[in-house]
């Protein structure tokens, strides 16, 4: 049954006088109420989101795929968890640009230590942001270019 059902019922229990006005009202509130899908503990989960990125260490791809699924599941439920998300997409399409710069200049060298920087950033950055995702901040990654606001 629908929520658009249920409150034609309710509506019609109370013109009845079934139910009173404060019952209609609780029980509208009730009906309309965003239920979570999951347990959501806002702190834990943008401090896994950011740690999730390091998965690339040791799957190689599990640090793109990881973040960005829990980014979708959780999006809606905490703005929160929707920025940390979006902080940590751009960071994965700016790094790949960047890469991909470094990746050409390698071949006047410069591009060498870039790509090393790009690494240990790549590693630093969410670790730095899981901190402060637990301490209960929105961290934006320096160097980000902002594609997804």
């Amino acid at each position: 049954m629908s929520i658009a059902d249920e409150l034609f019922k309710l509506q019609q229990l109370r013109d009845n006088g079934t139910i009173s006005n404060e019952e209609f009202e609780l029980q509208k509130a009730r009906l309309i109420e965003p239920k979570p899908a999951l347990n959501l503990d806002v702190k834990q989960w943008s401090v896994l989101l950011h740690l999730s990125q390091l998965l690339n260490l040791v799957t190689g791809f599990g640090g793109i795929i990881a973040p960005i699924v829990i980014w979708m599941l959780f999006r809606d439920q905490s703005p929160e968890i929707d920025q940390h998300g979006k902080n940590i997409v751009n960071w994965w399409i700016s790094s790949f640009i960047y890469g991909v710069v470094s990746g050409i200049l390698c071949v006047v060298i410069i591009g060498i230590p870039m790509l090393i920087v790009l690494v240990i950033l790549t590693i630093l950055f969410p670790i730095i942001g899981a901190i402060k995702a637990g301490n209960g901040e929105v961290w934006k990654y320096p160097m980000t270019i902002a594609f997804i606001k």
